[in-house]
């Protein structure tokens, strides 16, 4: 493959990728699950076709890095509407001859995606980084619930952070609570300034 057709073909996968993003980033968007399944498919052939394409170029014009930072981002939200639709199933209720939406399925029973954000146990110096990556990632999620995003910081925290919200329930309406106590205690530039010199 020549250095004209590979740039092309990358070029081409790049705009593929872009329409996707466009096409989860609607605000009217209705979505269904054979859309969604089928946008996953096509963007893993995107992905490959870029990979080819990237690897025909010399290295130091690669731009893998970048495309992949914004694939893995399309997946991610994706799979996360997905798993939201499956989720929304309408099930039939025998009882009371109505449909009960299950949206509202118990978070115990939801697998949440693994996300690479480290643990935080209280440190100043590690606040910075931690908030924001935790935010970029899970806080500003739309696609998470409040009680998601909840089991999400339950489990990045260790040792003082972790006893801050400990107590309090995980709910919907409770996460911002706990978020808010911890940005209280950690979010404080002179103390982070202090114990990073």
């Amino acid at each position: 493959m020549d250095a004209e057709t590979a740039k092309a073909l990358r070029g081409r996968a790049k705009a593929a990728l872009t329409r996707t993003k466009n096409f989860i980033e609607k605000d009217d968007q209705i979505f269904n699950k054979n859309d969604i399944s089928n946008k996953l498919e096509k963007l893993e052939l995107i992905y490959t076709e870029f990979d080819q394409a990237d690897a025909a170029l010399p290295f130091e014009s690669s731009e893998m890095e970048e495309f992949e930072a914004k694939y893995y981002e399309t997946k991610a939200k994706l799979q996360n509407i997905l798993e939201n639709l499956s989720a929304r199933t309408n099930v039939y209720n025998d009882n009371s001859d109505v449909f009960e939406n299950v949206s509202n399925v118990k978070s115990s029973n939801f697998k949440l995606p693994k996300i690479n954000i480290e643990c935080f146990s209280g440190d100043y110096k590690d606040w910075p980084s931690f908030k924001d990556l935790y935010v970029s990632l899970v806080h500003d999620n739309m696609w998470l619930s409040n009680i998601q995003k909840f089991q999400y910081l339950r489990g990045l925290l260790l040792l003082e952070p972790a006893n801050i919200i400990k107590h309090i329930p995980i709910t919907e309406t409770a996460y911002n609570e706990a978020w808010e106590k911890l940005l209280a205690r950690y979010d404080k530039k002179k103390q982070i300034i202090f114990f990073t010199n």
